[in-house]
């Protein structure tokens, strides 16, 4: 048994982490909403040269589920609850799961926009509360009628400073105990109204969806308030758009807290990232420029799949395997005449509607997976979560020249070692963690043409 020890110069880095005993079945998903509008304004769409339906693409690149976001009364037929019950059975009949988005406004409801619909304004609280109720409770069983039960059922949108303002307000000015109080009422009529439309044996989980993703504290400050509050929901939704909530790092330390200190489910359920900053139409896109993109991942083909297949590996690093999905936001947005893009180029189709490698993910991201290669065998690492020191074992079955490769989370080798003509047999490789930070990270071996990346936890 030979024993090697490597001291790489690295700062705290992501890490794509498994340990087969709580790696993830991770939901793969995509956010279709606009889709049915899209094919109205006359987009194409192509996979390896062929006109094909949206949803046949998806699902022949190994996404599972569709999220479709609901309207209350919009100007516009698109996003009602007639459309979304249309496109969500399709998706159905597809093979896909749902992930059903209620908005509780007449258009979009973001951090910055949480307008109650025009048929609730200037309704006391108690009628406001009770049409909440009712009008989920009515809207979950039009979805059972048509055959088309989400699985998920995500309860106002980036609700990150509450909903139905200023009712439900939070935050800043609004952070007072009766907003709150008031808050919570509202989030538990919504919730009782998806339960007591089903049996036990049919409710969808249920999603709080927070918007921003890479922040820690302020997904603490309110996910304390909702555990304070005992409110009864299944799965922690974020967003996470880089350019607005930080880097993988972000993402990743923030996920792993809140599924140790909530012990629920996590779910980021808005991504992208751009494959360009070129632009195509004449409508204003949302990124654009190089200050926007993380370090390491460029707008290109390449860095959009790459951002996307570890930023999934992210997710299924959770602690315990409640990491349990990641929805890619809108990525059939293409341009039309009649319907301009500013997502033309963060979406997963180019300019023309080819789809792009980073439809791909999905599979990739699998390489991540427990596969024993028939070269060599790779255990460990042992212990891990770690505090200084921890190691693998490497097993050869023949000689052969083993290269061991560490990356940051820019996607750049900071490490590299050689053992020539490793003999048959097993090699302890040690990794001394004294001058590091507490982080994920990457180990990438390299052995007879087998590659296998494995990781590590170091918790100060």
């Amino acid at each position: 048994m030979r024993t090697y020890f490597l001291y790489p110069i690295l700062t705290t880095l992501i890490f794509v982490f498994v340990i087969e005993r709580v790696c993830a079945e991770v939901i793969v998903g995509a956010d279709l909403s606009f889709v049915p509008r899209l094919e109205h304004a006359g987009a194409v769409y192509r996979d390896n040269g062929q006109v094909q339906d949206a949803l046949t693409i998806f699902h022949n690149h190994d996404f599972s589920s569709v999220r479709l976001r609901l309207w209350h009364t919009p100007a516009e037929p698109w996003h009602g609850l007639d459309s979304t019950i249309a496109y969500a059975q399709r998706a159905v009949n597809a093979g896909f799961d749902f992930l059903l988005d209620i908005h509780y406004s007449d258009s979009w409801a973001d951090p910055a926009h949480q307008t109650k619909p025009t048929a609730w304004q200037g309704l006391s609280f108690a009628v406001l509360t009770d049409s909440v109720y009712h009008y989920t409770n009515a809207v979950i069983r039009r979805f059972r009628e048509a055959g088309a039960l989400p699985q998920f059922v995500q309860v106002g949108n980036e609700i990150s400073g509450g909903m139905l303002w200023n009712d439900g307000r939070v935050g800043g000015a609004w952070e007072t105990p009766q907003q709150w109080s008031q808050f919570m009422a509202l989030l538990n009529a919504a919730i009782s109204g998806v339960r007591d439309s089903l049996p036990a044996e049919q409710q969808p989980k249920i999603i709080i969806h927070f918007a921003d993703g890479g922040d820690n504290g302020a997904c603490r400050w309110f996910f304390d308030h909702l555990q304070n509050a005992g409110l009864n929901f299944d799965v922690i939704g974020l967003s996470f758009y880089p350019w607005w909530h930080g880097s993988l790092n972000d993402l990743s330390e923030n996920v792993n807290d809140l599924a140790t200190r909530y012990g629920k489910e996590i779910q980021v359920v808005e991504t992208a990232y751009p494959w360009t900053l070129d632009w195509y139409d004449d409508t204003f896109n949302l990124v654009g420029t190089s200050e926007q993109l993380l370090p390491g991942y460029p707008a290109t083909p390449e860095g959009q799949l790459n951002f996307l297949r570890d930023e999934l590996a992210i997710i299924r690093s959770v602690p315990n395997g409640l990491g349990t999905g990641l929805y890619y936001w809108e990525p059939a947005w293409v341009s039309t005449p009649a319907f301009g893009s500013a997502w033309e180029n963060i979406a997963l189709f180019g300019f023309t509607g080819m789809s792009l490698p980073a439809l791909d993910f999905p599979r990739l991201s699998n390489v991540f997976e427990f596969i024993k290669p028939p070269a060599f065998a790779l255990t460990g690492p042992y212990p891990n979560p770690f505090n200084s020191s921890t190691e693998i074992h490497l097993e050869l079955v023949r000689a052969e020249d083993v290269s061991i490769d560490m990356f940051d989370i820019l996607g750049r080798c900071v490490h590299t070692q050689t053992i020539p003509d490793a003999a048959t047999g097993v090699h302890r490789i040690s990794f001394n963690a004294a001058n590091l930070a507490s982080g994920l990270y990457i180990v990438r071996v390299e052995a007879g043409g087998y590659l296998y990346t494995r990781g590590a936890i170091l918790i100060r």
